[in-house]
C-alpha cells in the first residue's frame, strides 16, 4: 500500500516549533510521502523536520468565497500526486488531506486497516457526516472537510473537480454541505473516519468548538491510539 499526506492551506500555527513537534509525533508511524501545499505569505517557515517530498506555495489572485479559496489550495495537490506517481512508477492507494493548524491526537498508522476490495471505489472519509443543516437520511448530506481520507480513484474529483464545482455553484451552502453535495453529484461514497484532533489557533484568537491556541501548553497534548475508518 502506498500513502501520501497533504497539509493544505494557510500556515497558521504550524509556524510554532511546538506545533511542528506534535505533528511530527502524530506521524511517527506513518511511512508514506509528506507534502505541504501552503498559501504564500511573508512568514519564513522551516519544515525540514518532516522530511517532506515537496513543499509548494500558491496564491489565490483575489478575495472570493471561502469555498473557492479553500478548494483552490486543494487543487494544487493533484499535480504533485501525478508527479510522484511518475517518479515512483507506482500509484498511491490512499491520500490523507489535512490542515497545517490541525493537531491530530491519534497516530496515523503505518497501514490503514482497510478492506482492500474497496480501494478501486471512489470513497471519501470525513470526521462527521450529516449535520450542518442537512439530514443524514438525505443522500446529499454534508461531510466534514477538515481531515479527509481519499481513495486514489476519487482524487481527481476531490482535488480538482471540487474546485471547478465551487467556481460555478451559486447557492448558499456551508463548505461541509457543499462538499457533501458535490460528492453526491459525482457518485462518490461518503464514510466516517474516527479520529481525535484539535485546531490550534494563533495567539489571542477567539476559541470555539474546542479549539486551543498557541497561548496554551500545546506541548502537553497527548497523542494516543491510531485513527480508524468505517469500511
Amino acid at each position: 500500500m502506498r500513502y501520501a499526506i497533504f497539509f493544505v492551506g494557510q500556515k497558521r500555527s504550524i509556524i510554532d516549533d511546538r506545533m511542528k513537534l506534535k505533528l511530527k509525533e502524530a506521524l511517527k508511524f506513518f511511512k508514506g510521502d509528506i507534502f505541504f501545499v501552503l498559501e504564500e505569505d511573508n512568514q519564513n517557515l522551516s519544515l525540514s523536520i518532516f522530511n517532506p517530498k515537496e513543499i509548494t506555495y500558491y496564491k489565490y489572485p483575489k478575495k472570493d468565497k471561502i469555498s473557492v479559496m479553500m478548494s483552490f489550495g486543494w487543487s494544487k495537490c493533484m499535480h504533485l500526486i501525478y508527479k510522484y506517481e511518475k517518479i515512483n512508477n507506482a500509484k498511491y492507494n490512499i491520500i490523507y488531506k489535512t490542515r497545517p493548524d490541525l493537531l491530530l491526537k491519534n497516530y496515523l498508522p503505518t497501514e490503514l486497516k482497510i478492506d482492500k476490495n474497496i480501494l478501486n471505489k471512489k470513497i471519501v472519509w470525513g470526521e462527521t457526516i450529516g449535520n450542518y443543516g442537512t439530514d443524514i437520511s438525505n443522500p446529499k448530506y454534508a461531510i466534514k472537510d477538515t481531515f479527509n481520507i481519499i481513495t486514489r480513484s476519487a482524487c481527481e474529483d476531490f482535488f480538482t473537480g471540487f474546485y471547478n464545482f465551487t467556481l460555478h455553484f451559486n447557492k448558499n451552502l456551508c463548505n461541509e454541505a457543499l462538499l457533501g453535495y458535490f460528492l453526491y453529484t459525482q457518485n462518490i461514497e461518503k464514510k466516517v473516519v474516527k479520529c481525535k484532533r484539535t485546531i490550534i489557533r494563533m495567539k489571542n484568537e477567539k476559541l470555539i468548538y474546542g479549539a486551543k491556541s498557541l497561548d496554551d501548553n500545546i506541548e502537553d497534548i497527548k497523542i494516543n491510539d491510531e485513527i480508524s475508518i468505517i469500511n
